[in-house]
């Protein structure tokens, strides 16, 4: 018999634990998060005016996106993080809309 634990819930994230149906030894961790805030605030914040600041805010980056970045081993590639603010795909995470 399979099963399902939710175990924290913090800041929009939730994160559970479950099992396969008839094999309770192999389980899978599951991390989702609502975006939904960081997304208004990005729009919101893209409309300061940046411009003559020696230091911009370019973007804000759920944590599912980092934990996947730690995951996958270039969580301190800055050459990796570069090519992911600059992906079209990834533009609603940007606030500064410059080129990193």
């Amino acid at each position: 018999m399979g099963f399902k634990i939710l175990y924290d819930q913090w800041g929009g994230m939730v994160r559970s634990v479950e099992s396969s149906p008839g094999d309770d030894r192999e389980v899978v961790v599951t991390t989702t998060q609502d975006a939904d805030r960081i997304l208004r605030a990005n729009s919101r914040d893209a409309d300061v005016d940046q411009s003559g600041r020696h230091f911009r805010h370019v973007a804000r980056v759920p944590m599912v996106i980092v934990q996947q970045a730690i995951r996958e081993g270039w969580h301190r590639d800055k050459a990796k993080w570069r090519a992911w603010l600059n992906d079209p795909d990834n533009r609603a995470f940007r606030i500064w809309q410059g080129r990193v």
